[in-house]
């Protein structure tokens, strides 16, 4: 809804007020829907956006189109073509009836586990900065991989070897015949048909391999509490016996989404090297290699598998989703949470960067809370945020769902990009998003 036609024309006209209507008066918040919002957007527009959003149920999100276009345009799309931009899927950024598109999501914490040997090599590093290079090298390796799996949907063709062409797909005749560039080149949507093919790895877990280098850095470099071989022996432990230095560090540092500048330049620097490593395995066959960051609820299938992290969580907790603070990190407010947001070069993540934001009703009541809820979208807008969600509920009533989900059939929540009823979920992703809304914060 709203933004600009690949004219360049303003297509924020009476149709999308007419949708914030219906979104508002009927409560439809089964499916996804998100405005657009530029620097120059009508107030009356984001007014309306916060009116709606304050109504709750996760109906609305929204882009932030000054970033997204210069993101695409950067990219190599060009700008009509980039202004055409939509969601694949959730909110995943791609030229519709144009592209295939298809994302390998990772978990960043499992990457930072595996780079120090699953905390069996605390004598390897001497320096914090040695430690984050082990990082990134582990995180080089990971998108490597992923480019290897697509290369193999590839074949070199004998007269050229630097000629890749994709291997014979079964048909796909209904998708091709609506794909642009499928007829012209006489190709399936999934033998490269589409004038753009795009393969984008997803960095998952992010403010939690962000934390945990923020609190071994503090610890264990600059406060020198113990030796790094110490603090590894004791997650290995999941920090059993160890509740005194637990707490001491769960409650001691400001971690992502508090706005603390130290911790925020380690996120902006995971972002840039993330880009950097995408960029170099890019184009490399015929598909772009773009890069994003998302979970869309896979924190809950990686807990499991997650050991206990530096930053005081224990084995099996479920922690960030999508581009959002680690529940029960953020103490400040969704200001300080979007200011950490917008920290990195999001522009670089060309399909996207997801920001969850939970507010409780009791915050935005009245005038002064559209108003706040208004100053969060031109906050986010102007810092340079990507894509953020913001969903207004209280957790009592999630609760009263999960105990009469008769009574509450049509409460729809926001979840990961996408909406859904919440009675429908099971109780896992309904324990999860009561969490979530527990760590709700004020708009600033």
């Amino acid at each position: 809804l709203g933004g600009k036609a690949p004219d360049g024309s303003d297509t924020a006209n009476e149709v999308t007020y007419l949708v914030l209507d219906i979104l508002e008066e009927f409560n439809i918040g089964d499916f996804p829907t998100t405005v657009r919002i530029s620097r120059d957007t009508d107030e009356k527009l984001i007014r309306r956006t916060a009116e709606v959003l304050r109504y709750g149920g996760g109906a609305l999100a929204v882009y932030n189109e000054d970033l997204i276009l210069s993101s695409l345009t950067k990219a190599g799309y060009p700008i009509e073509q980039a202004r055409k931009f939509a969601n694949d899927g959730c909110w995943e950024v791609q030229i519709p009836g144009e592209t295939y598109f298809i994302y390998s999501p990772f978990d960043a914490l499992a990457c930072l586990t595996a780079a120090h040997g699953n905390y069996t090599w605390g004598d390897r590093f001497d320096t914090y900065e040695d430690l984050y290079a082990s990082f990134i090298a582990e995180l080089d390796y990971t998108v490597k991989r992923i480019r290897n799996g697509v290369n193999s949907r590839f074949v070199q063709t004998k007269d050229d070897p630097k000629t890749w062409k994709f291997t014979p797909q079964p048909p796909c005749t209904v998708v091709s015949l609506f794909e642009k560039g499928c007829i012209e080149k006489g190709l399936s949507y999934h033998e490269g048909g589409p004038v753009y093919n795009v393969h984008s790895p997803h960095i998952g877990g992010l403010p939690d391999a962000v934390n945990s280098l923020y609190a071994i850095k503090k610890l264990v470099y600059d406060e020198k509490k113990l030796h790094l071989w110490e603090l590894f022996s004791i997650l290995q432990n999941n920090w059993e016996g160890e509740e005194a230095l637990r707490q001491y560090v769960l409650n001691r540092y400001r971690y992502f989404g508090n706005g603390n500048e130290e911790c925020d330049r380690i996120a902006a620097g995971i972002v840039s090297d993330f880009a950097d490593i995408c960029e170099k395995y890019d184009k490399k066959c015929g598909y772009h290699l773009v890069p994003g960051i998302s979970t869309f609820g896979r924190q809950i299938e990686w807990a499991d598998f997650r050991p206990a992290s530096a930053f005081g969580k224990k084995s099996g907790d479920i922690l960030s989703g999508n581009f959002s603070p680690t529940p029960g990190t953020d103490t400040e407010s969704a200001t300080a949470v979007i200011r950490s947001y917008c920290t990195p070069d999001l522009s670089r993540m060309t399909s996207g960067a997801a920001l969850d934001i939970k507010l409780l009703p009791g915050s935005v009541r009245g005038e002064d809370g559209i108003s706040a809820i208004c100053a969060l979208i031109k906050s986010f807008v102007h810092l340079g945020g990507f894509f953020m969600q913001i969903d207004v509920c209280d957790a009592s009533v999630l609760r009263e769902a999960q105990l009469d989900p008769e009574s509450y059939s049509t409460l729809s929540v926001r979840v990961s990009g996408w909406n859904a009823r919440f009675v429908t979920l099971n109780k896992n992703w309904q324990d999860m998003i009561i969490g979530q809304t527990e760590s709700a914060v004020s708009p600033g």
